[in-house]
């Protein structure tokens, strides 16, 4: 027996093509290379974040963040529960319609 529970991460495909076409959250371009980044730091375990904490990153940044997101988030000016605050509104924004 585990003492630890295995959480399945909330998974929404269709939440995560609504990032299509949107503008970088980190740059402002909007190129056709934006997709919904999941954000990492504090979460345990090898497998992905829940779909709700995703930001909408162009490629470019999306390969820079994924190098140090601490410290890429830090260039922009936030912490990473600043930027978890962003994703969650989104989604919110997202589910309410």
């Amino acid at each position: 027996m585990t003492l630890l529970q295995k959480l399945d991460p909330f998974r929404s495909k269709k939440y995560r093509d609504s990032f299509n076409g949107c503008t970088c959250f980190a740059c402002g371009i909007c190129d056709g290379t934006i997709i919904g980044a999941h954000i990492r730091p504090g979460w345990v375990g090898g497998m992905k974040p829940h779909d709700y904490w995703i930001i909408a990153l162009c490629g470019p940044c999306h390969a820079t963040e994924g190098a140090n997101p601490t410290k890429f988030y830090a260039a922009l000016g936030y912490e990473i529960e600043e930027i978890k605050d962003v994703a969650r509104a989104r989604f919110r924004r997202w589910s309410d319609g």
